[in-house]
């Protein structure tokens, strides 16, 4: 089984459980948990941050003997709730979609920086959400095009927000992000809560 199979099937445990994140955070947590069940002798880094440079931090790194793996994590929601006997949960909308793109974007240029000075042997980029506006192709171009997961494909070159956003909206995200490689954009379903507004969730994992 391949490291990508694995990250597949951690996710597909994740998502037959009945609850679904509260947070990103959550969901780093509870993927850490599954994590060293699927890839075995291992050790796990949440937040690790490299001691060479301190300016540099991942969001999660499995060491398994030689090898450092690397994970980043989105998950970018919609206002939804979900009530069933015990679980009561209340997600709230998160706004700012523009910079949340852009956030993505950096988070994938990251790996690729870290993988090309070899500081990780592998990279996954795992965003998590249902906020339709991902995986729908848009009829208008926006401030963000360069950001968008909808076109089918990321391409490698550098991003950069149309000439037309202002500042107050990427304010402290003003910085062009280079990709090297070229991605291709396949979301898949992670869960689906029948009958309720805003209740299909999306995964797209993208190996580094």
């Amino acid at each position: 089984m391949t490291n990508k199979d694995k990250v597949n099937k951690i996710l597909k445990n994740l998502s037959e459980r009945e609850i679904c994140f509260v947070s990103e955070r959550n969901l780093q947590v509870e993927f850490a948990i599954e994590a060293k069940k699927e890839f075995g002798e291992c050790n796990i880094y949440p937040e690790y941050v490299f001691p060479d440079d301190r300016s540099k931090h991942i969001d999660l790194i499995i060491k398994q003997k030689n090898k450092k793996i690397a994970f980043e994590f989105k998950y970018i929601v919609c206002k939804f709730e979900y009530k069933k006997n015990d679980i009561d949960i209340k997600l709230r909308n998160q706004s700012a979609l523009p910079v949340r793109r852009y956030n993505c974007m950096t988070d994938i240029s990251r790996l690729e920086t870290l993988k090309k000075d070899k500081k990780i042997t592998e990279g996954y980029f795992i965003l998590i959400t249902n906020d339709k506006k991902f995986w729908t192709k848009s009829k208008n171009e926006t401030i963000e095009e360069d950001f968008k997961f909808d076109k089918g494909i990321i391409e490698g070159r550098t991003k950069k927000w149309h000439k037309d956003a202002g500042e107050g909206t990427i304010k402290g995200h003003e910085k062009s992000i280079i990709i090297k490689n070229e991605y291709k954009i396949d979301f898949k379903t992670f869960k689906e809560y029948e009958n309720q507004k805003k209740g299909l969730f999306k995964q797209l994992v993208l190996k580094i």
